[in-house]
């Protein structure tokens, strides 16, 4: 489960199965402990999803009460909707630490006039940057991220615009965004590409283009108030693969040759030579 997901965290928030231990632990046991590994969540650091365990540093008991009662128990239906909360509930706060590195999220949990909302902090910044992407397209990418961590979905889609943007001018495409994604495109079409270029998908970018556009310069406010943790979600991934394509690939592909090649070398000044 993606932990980015409200609803997603609260059924990890009532992971154990039985009915009256759940009870005692949202009442007693979840104050301070441990759950272990609970989901997944994208780490800066690692630049994925990483499996996360969850620290839990306080819990508010009438929200842990009233969320049992109304998503935990499963019946023919499967979990019931999220409750309203009560509003202006003091906020529970959590730890996430992430399996593969020592990079850690303290996460709020706050109550507030309209719904639960969800507020990341990692300690560790850079967004969905990769190893190797420039410090232009980082510096807004790490802006997309706090944005998106804070749930302040349409200033992230406008960071991310603005990375997109950037790396394609650190790649080498000139003018305003909408004329250096056609460019690619048809470079792309007519064999001139460059080899990095030739494995994206032109379609993903393109909608994650108009899907930025229309965030940024809104008609319509139901357009904003539709983004959620999913489908931000999908633009981060789209994001990191794009990273991968056009940073990471090649330089990894060179590494592997110039390690074969030694390892080869050093095998042949071990050969006895032949009689």
């Amino acid at each position: 489960m993606h932990l980015d997901n409200i609803d997603e965290f609260v059924k990890a928030l009532t992971l154990p199965a039985s009915d009256v231990a759940q009870m005692a632990y949202l009442r007693v046991g979840l104050t301070e402990g441990h759950l272990g590994h609970i989901g997944t969540l994208y780490c800066p650091h690692c630049s994925e999803y990483s499996g996360m365990k969850l620290n839990t540093l306080h819990f508010e008991h009438t929200i842990g009460q009233q969320l049992y009662r109304e998503i935990t128990r499963e019946d023919t239906i499967g979990y019931r909707p999220r409750p309203e909360l009560p509003e202006y509930l003091p906020p529970s706060l959590f730890r996430l630490d992430c399996v593969n590195c020592k990079n850690a999220f303290y996460v709020l949990l706050l109550c507030g006039d309209k719904s639960p909302t969800l507020v990341f902090f990692s300690i560790r910044g850079g967004g969905v940057a990769t190893p190797n992407t420039p410090e232009l397209v980082k510096y807004y990418l790490e802006q997309a991220y706090k944005a998106q961590s804070a749930t302040a979905y349409s200033a992230a889609l406008a960071m991310y615009r603005a990375a997109l943007e950037q790396l394609l001018e650190n790649k080498g495409f000139d003018g305003k965004l909408p004329a250096k994604l056609q460019k690619l495109t048809d470079d792309i079409k007519n064999g001139s590409a460059p080899s990095w270029a030739k494995r994206l998908d032109i379609a993903a970018l393109q909608v994650i283009k108009d899907i930025c556009n229309a965030h940024v310069h809104p008609s319509e406010l139901a357009k904003l108030q539709a983004l959620d943790a999913v489908f931000m979600s999908d633009v981060q991934k789209t994001f990191s693969s794009l990273l991968s394509i056009a940073y990471e690939q090649e330089p990894r592909q060179t590494a592997a040759k110039a390690k074969l090649k030694a390892a080869l070398n050093k095998g042949k000044k071990k050969l006895p030579k032949s009689p």
